[in-house]
């Protein structure tokens, strides 16, 4: 409505009129914004904690040559008995076996 009422006042080359009108939307635009910042810091926290944990969880440091790697597997009692398969990096040769004294 605002922009309707600017326009015919440039039409009648009211000055005053759209200077009126012009600070009456400059005005709703900072009450409008005083309004969208609580909702706007709400929404960045979580968002904030969501980035830093995808990029904790995106790190990925790869073993050093020579360095002993322990695999760990944590699964529930119903996956008693159930066989995991490793599938190794094509590179990959293992040392071979100590003899078990």
């Amino acid at each position: 409505m605002l922009k309707k009422l600017i326009k015919a006042a440039k039409s009648v080359r009211d000055k005053d009129a759209v200077s009126r009108y012009q600070a009456t939307v400059g005005r709703i635009g900072i009450k409008l914004m005083k309004m969208e910042v609580k909702p706007t810091l709400a929404a960045l926290l979580p968002i904030a904690f969501l980035a830093v944990w995808a990029i904790e969880r995106l790190d990925f440091f790869p073993p050093k040559a020579n360095e002993p790697i322990e695999v760990s597997f944590h699964y529930p009692v119903s996956a008693s008995g159930r066989l995991v398969h490793l599938a190794p990096d094509p590179g990959f040769t293992p040392d071979p076996p100590s003899p078990p004294f």
